[in-house]
């Protein structure tokens, strides 16, 4: 029995986590070979409020981040992280920050603000507050809640502030950089995948595997190494939700 559990919200659509950073976790823990098992969970009642989280050696660690760092130094670094050059953990450090940064509140905006998406999104979540066992005639009532709670950190951040047009152009600019930097290796730093592909091919993951209308979808589509990239990643750490 796996003595890691991550505390997620669970799959939507035809994706492994509706949270990217619950993806990145859950992919990095593959690639790491340390089993595991998911748990749906609240994010008011974990530590910082938000998902994912992990309970491991009786603790509750928060943040995908620090969780994986708690990781490494348990199990000894075993992406090799530690041995890559010191530009390549600058670069890999850069990466993450453009990802989890930049484009994590562009693709926030894109899900929870045009009317369309939040219906689907609306639909999605309704079967992660019957999974935590909300009554159905409160999962409108806390998608409400959640909705204006995103807003408000949009608007803080200033991403609620851009137009669509603007927040494309920015997620599009990051993407053809993620393009740009991969080249023609088979992952973000050589020939053998890192930390840094978890985060990658997560936000990837829940663009491309959404059927919300989110105009930067067709931009990825259209970078082919960013797609063969995606499904390289899904073989070789999902390989049961390959087609």
């Amino acid at each position: 029995m796996p003595d890691l559990i991550v505390h997620t919200y669970g799959p939507a659509w035809n994706t492994i986590d509706l949270s990217p950073f619950s993806v990145k976790l859950q992919t990095w823990l593959r690639l790491a070979r340390l089993p595991f098992t998911t748990r749906l969970s609240i994010p008011s009642r974990m530590p910082q409020g938000k998902l994912p989280v992990l309970d491991m050696d009786g603790q509750r660690l928060p943040d995908s981040t620090a969780i994986i760092n708690a990781l490494r130094e348990r199990h000894g670094d075993p992406l090799g992280d530690w041995q890559r050059t010191p530009e390549q953990r600058a670069l890999a450090r850069a990466v993450q920050s453009m990802l989890e940064t930049d484009l994590y509140f562009t693709a926030v905006w894109w899900r929870w603000t045009p009317p369309g998406n939040q219906a689907l999104l609306r639909a999605e979540m309704a079967h992660y507050f019957q999974g935590l066992g909300v009554p159905k005639l409160f999962a409108p009532l806390a998608f409400a809640q959640a909705r204006n709670g995103i807003q408000k950190q949009l608007q803080a951040q200033g991403a609620g502030r851009k137009s669509p047009e603007e927040l494309t152009a920015n997620g599009e600019q990051i993407m053809s950089a993620l393009r740009d930097f991969l080249g023609d290796q088979p992952f973000l730093l050589g020939d053998a995948p890192a930390t840094i592909d978890a985060t990658g091919f997560a936000f990837l993951h829940t663009l491309l595997n959404t059927p919300l209308d989110i105009p930067l979808k067709a931009r990825v589509l259209a970078m082919p190494t960013l797609v063969a990239y995606h499904q390289r990643m899904l073989a070789l750490c999902w390989p049961e939700r390959v087609a």
